[in-house]
């Protein structure tokens, strides 16, 4: 005789897993958070671009009043309208300065918008100096504006650091939270940010285990191909779960006392990072210069604009600070090997 099964009995084991499901951790569903601007007094990021944008007549941060905020050169001096009334009220004198501009977006809320000015020549130049900032399951999460524009969320334009320190990705459709990876999106206006379980195929990427150098590395900013996707592993030292896809060094940043050079891709093969499989990415030291000399009896000549740098892989670096504080070129005999001469020079 056949055992009866009552549909209770059937349905108990169907309503466990539903609720064992229920209680992982993580974001079940979507998240969202606010955040708030904040001046920054003292602007010590490392970023991944380093853009100044020239004042000509108007610093084009968009408000409820107009396209921008007046700006002109009384002088040696440059005046700006920082009440977005298109009269110039705040003077910069010297060769450097600051000033925040405080209007009503088009919606009618009051906001602020902090610059720094330094003087170029005959001109001015200004970038940003805020930042916004707000948490989201507990971690930090910065915002900001490098291309000085006033809108926050330009992925792949604009930077953010997630958790603390002071190295900044590219802005990322994608962040790793916690070791977990969430779709990540941000108001135009950067007051508010949302977060979802990320569902793609992903991989881990280490570039921290395979990097040789005598230095630190403060920075090391991969982005995929796609332009979607940007994260800073310059501490990941067990590597970071990304999406799977091909990704490059897009920024870098190497210091050793007060000297420091940045990276790029240069000729490096992208990397591919393929559905839960770890990828460790080999670089750094041997460095070579490759340039094009002319030589005149004794004297040589090394024409600096064709000079370039690149390790192992293939990343490039340059912008040797101080200046002038690249690997020094020796110059020996063939025959004798004796030193005949020896230099520093500045990579652009």
């Amino acid at each position: 005789m056949s055992e009866s099964r009552s549909p209770l009995r059937i349905l108990l084991p169907a309503l466990a897993l539903v609720l064992l499901v229920g209680m992982s951790g993580g974001v079940g569903a979507q998240e969202s958070a606010k955040l708030s601007y904040k001046k920054v007094q003292k602007w010590n990021f490392v970023t991944p671009t380093e853009k100044w944008n020239a004042v000509s007549g108007e610093i084009p941060i968009a408000h409820a009043g107009g396209s921008g905020f007046a700006a002109e050169i009384d002088g040696h001096a440059l005046v700006v309208d920082t009440t977005g009334n298109g009269k110039p009220n705040c003077k910069v004198k010297g060769v450097s300065g600051d000033a925040t501009l405080s209007a009503k977006d088009s919606e009618g809320r009051k906001f602020k918008y902090a610059l720094r000015f330094k003087k170029e020549g005959a001109g001015w130049k200004y970038a940003s100096a805020g930042v916004m900032q707000g948490k989201v399951l507990g971690v930090p999460i910065r915002i900001l504006d490098l291309n000085h524009n006033g809108v926050w969320n330009e992925v792949g334009e604009d930077g953010m650091i997630v958790g603390k320190g002071s190295a900044a990705s590219f802005l990322s459709k994608v962040v790793n939270l916690k070791g977990e990876l969430y779709e990540f999106s941000l108001t135009a206006d950067g007051r508010s940010m949302t977060i979802k379980p990320f569902q793609g195929e992903t991989g881990v990427l280490n570039v921290r285990k395979g990097f040789k150098a005598n230095g630190k590395l403060v920075s090391a900013v991969v982005m995929d191909d796609t332009g979607d996707y940007s994260f800073n592993l310059a501490n990941a030292k067990n590597g970071m779960k990304v999406p799977a896809g091909e990704y490059s060094i897009a920024a870098g940043r190497l210091k050793r006392g007060g000297a420091s050079v940045r990276m790029r891709a240069g000729r490096m093969a992208p990397l591919k990072v393929r559905a839960n499989q770890p990828v460790t990415f080999t670089w750094g030291a041997p460095i070579r210069a490759e340039f094009s000399y002319n030589r005149s009896g004794t004297k040589i000549t090394i024409e600096p604009s064709s000079l370039k740098f690149y390790d192992r892989s293939g990343v490039e670096y340059f912008g040797w600070m101080p200046v002038g504080q690249s690997p020094k070129f020796i110059v020996k005999d063939r025959k004798t090997g004796k030193e005949i001469s020896s230099g520093r020079f500045c990579s652009t």
